[in-house]
């Protein structure tokens, strides 16, 4: 089973009049942004690339989609490489949207492989009304995660609180996702409010970037628990004991 569909060589220069339209301008500014995090943030880029390769191991080593549950594991890691992509140019509150789909398709890949191997309550969801209520009832976090507290409690915990930090981040809209990137500025009639698309305040930037990592991490902490087998052959399980020591790098 494989996630990478990467062009052959991603270096190749931009196309004639990119950049000279207002939305490949905004692409190409996000981009620039991506060079120069990666310049000067380079030990936060080294656990999100470790996180990333990690991912990338689980999937090479899973050639074929086996069980339903394995539909999940693209899925998350094409999210976390979305919400990567994301906060490497600023847009944190837009990061958390895809770091909240990174963690939920691990979540919903765990619960899968305990309680509905076949995909049958998954996919039942559209068939009728008391099939999507049973879906309702068993995909809801709250559920899940219940479910994963007995199977690991820290795990849970740590699932829960990530969840819910990406919800207050911008997941959802609410206050702390929508007054990140606003700036202030005196006026003689009063006061002007511009909201940033991309937002380069230090302590977002780095806490963003912080939370990517964290986020990554624990979802891989979850298909641990979908692939034991996987993580101890290809020495992943020694590998996780190490993303968790880089929590305490700074970015």
């Amino acid at each position: 089973m494989t996630g990478q569909n990467l062009p052959e060589n991603p270096g190749v220069p931009p196309p004639p009049k990119w950049g000279d339209d207002s939305l490949s301008y905004i692409l190409e500014a996000a981009h620039r942004n991506i060079f120069h995090t990666f310049h000067n943030k380079n030990k936060a880029f080294e656990l999100l690339r470790n996180v990333h390769e990690s991912f990338r191991c689980v999937l090479d080593y899973k050639e074929n989609i086996v069980n339903f549950s394995d539909l999940f594991l693209p899925r998350s890691h094409a999210a976390y490489l979305a919400a990567v992509r994301l906060a490497l140019c600023g847009q944190q509150p837009e990061s958390h949207m895809c770091l909240r789909g990174c963690l939920e398709n691990s979540l919903y890949g765990f619960i899968v492989h305990v309680e509905d191997p076949e995909g049958e309550t998954f996919l039942g969801k559209i068939d009728d009304v008391q099939s999507r209520k049973k879906f309702i009832r068993q995909m809801r976090p709250s559920n899940i995660l219940e479910v994963l507290k007995r199977k690991s409690p820290e795990k849970a915990k740590l699932a829960s609180q990530l969840y819910d930090c990406t919800i207050e981040c911008g997941a959802h809209p609410n206050p702390l996702g929508i007054l990140t990137g606003l700036s202030f500025q005196k006026e003689k009639k009063g006061t002007s409010i511009t909201t940033n698309y991309f937002n380069d305040a230090s302590e977002v930037f780095d806490l963003c970037l912080l939370i990517c990592f964290r986020v990554g991490a624990c979802a891989l902490e979850i298909f641990s628990l979908v692939y034991p087998e996987v993580f101890e052959v290809t020495g992943l399980t020694d590998e996780l004991d190490k993303l968790r020591a880089g929590l305490n790098i700074q970015a």
